[in-house]
C-alpha cells in the first residue's frame, strides 16, 4: 500500500507538471462536449463524500438556488477544478471541521449558462502574505503539522483551467478561520436532447459483464496481466492481441458478434491504437461498425482523448488503470445498445 500511495503520488507530481508546462505553452485544449452538469458535480460528490468522511470533516451541499442542465463542457477539466479544490478543502481542514459547497446558477444571457460554486471551509486558512501567491506554481505555505503536504501545483491547474474557460476565480482566507474560494464558470446551453450517456454509478449491475467476451489489444506483458487479472475477476472471458495487426487479424477471423468490446492501447508495435481501430471500423461487417472500443492509454490529456474518439473509439481509460472506472466504463458501453 506504502509503495502504491508513494507512485500515485510521484504520477500526480508528473501529471501536474505536465500540465502546468503544456498551459504555459498555450497547448492545452478543452474538449467540450454536450453533457448534463449533473454529470459533471455527482461524481465529485461522491469522490470528496468518502474523503471528507475518511477524515471526520463534515461536508454540506447547498443546490436550492441550481438547476441541472445541458451545457457544452470539457467536463474532466471541470472535476478537475472542482476535485482540487474540494480535495484542498478536506486536506486542509481538521478532523471535526465543516466544509459547505453551495452551487447556484446565474440569469441565462445570450446562451451562455454560468455556474457559480462557493466552497467554504473552516479549516487552518492561509496568511494574507500568503494570499497572492496562492496560484503560483510549487507554492505551498508552511504551518505546523501539513508541511510538504502535496505538490504545490494544484491550486495553478485550477487557475489554467479557469482561466482557459472563460472564468473567474477569487479567494479569501484567514489564519485558522478558514478559506472560501468562488469560482464562476461560464458554459454554452445545448438543447437537453443533446446530452450525452451517463451512468448512475451508485446502482451498478456488474453482473451483464459475466460471460461477456472482450478482445484486449496490448503489447506491454505486465498490463496485460493487470488486464487479465481485473477482467476475469468480472467472469469476463479475454482474448489477447500482442500488437494491433494481431487484433486486426483477430476480430477479423472471428465469427460477428463473437467480441462484445475491445480495449485498444494506443502505443503498439506493427499497428498503432488508430491504426487499428480504424482498419477494425472499415471491415465489411456490421459489428466492426458498432463493437464498442475503448482506449486504454497513459496518453491522458484532453487532445489525446480526441484524437481517439476521432479515430472512431467510444470511449477512454487512463494508466494506471482504475478497476472501479475500468469496470464502470466496460458496464456503460455494453449497455447502450
Amino acid at each position: 500500500q506504502k509503495i502504491q500511495d508513494a507512485g500515485k503520488l510521484l504520477l500526480d507530481l508528473i501529471n501536474d507538471t505536465l500540465t502546468i508546462s503544456k498551459g504555459n505553452s498555450g497547448k492545452i485544449k478543452l474538449l467540450e462536449t454536450p453533457v448534463n452538469t449533473n454529470h459533471l458535480i455527482n461524481p465529485v460528490r461522491e469522490t470528496i463524500a468518502v474523503l471528507a468522511e475518511a477524515k471526520g470533516v463534515d461536508i454540506t451541499w447547498d443546490l436550492t438556488k441550481y438547476a441541472p442542465k445541458t451545457v457544452l463542457a470539457d467536463h474532466l477539466s471541470v472535476e478537475k477544478i472542482f476535485l482540487n479544490l474540494l480535495n484542498n478543502a478536506v486536506k486542509f481542514t481538521p478532523a471535526g471541521g465543516h466544509i459547505w459547497v453551495t452551487i447556484q446558477e446565474e440569469p441565462v444571457m445570450n446562451s451562455v449558462y454560468t455556474m457559480v460554486t462557493t466552497i467554504k471551509d473552516d479549516g487552518i486558512g492561509m496568511s494574507t502574505e500568503f494570499l497572492p501567491h496562492i496560484f503560483e506554481p510549487f507554492s505551498q505555505e508552511q504551518q505546523i503539522g501539513y508541511a510538504g503536504v502535496g505538490t504545490g501545483l494544484g491550486l495553478s491547474i485550477v487557475k489554467q483551467y479557469v482561466d482557459l474557460m472563460g472564468g473567474t476565480i477569487t479567494v479569501e482566507s484567514q489564519l485558522q478561520r478558514g478559506t472560501t474560494f468562488k469560482i464562476h464558470l461560464p458554459f454554452k446551453l445545448m438543447p437537453s436532447a443533446t446530452a450525452t450517456v451517463s451512468l448512475n454509478t451508485e446502482n451498478i449491475d456488474y453482473s451483464v459483464l459475466r460471460g461477456k467476451k472482450i478482445l484486449l489489444c496490448e503489447d506491454n506483458i505486465l498490463n496485460q496481466q493487470i488486464a487479465l487479472a481485473l477482467l476475469k475477476n468480472k467472469g469476463i472471458v479475454v482474448e489477447v492481441a500482442e500488437n494491433g495487426q494481431i487484433g486486426v487479424n483477430k476480430f477479423t477471423t472471428s465469427t460477428e458478434n463473437e467480441f462484445n468490446a475491445i480495449l485498444m492501447d494506443i502505443r503498439m508495435p506493427a499497428m498503432d491504437g488508430f491504426e487499428t481501430t480504424k482498419a477494425i471500423r472499415a471491415l465489411k461487417r456490421a459489428d466492426a461498425k458498432t463493437i464498442p472500443i475503448i482506449a486504454m492509454t497513459a496518453d491522458i490529456f484532453p487532445e489525446d482523448i480526441k484524437e481517439c474518439l476521432d479515430a472512431g473509439m467510444n470511449n477512454h481509460l487512463g494508466k494506471p488503470i482504475d478497476a472501479k472506472l475500468l469496470y464502470q466504463t466496460l458496464v456503460l458501453e455494453l449497455t447502450k445498445k
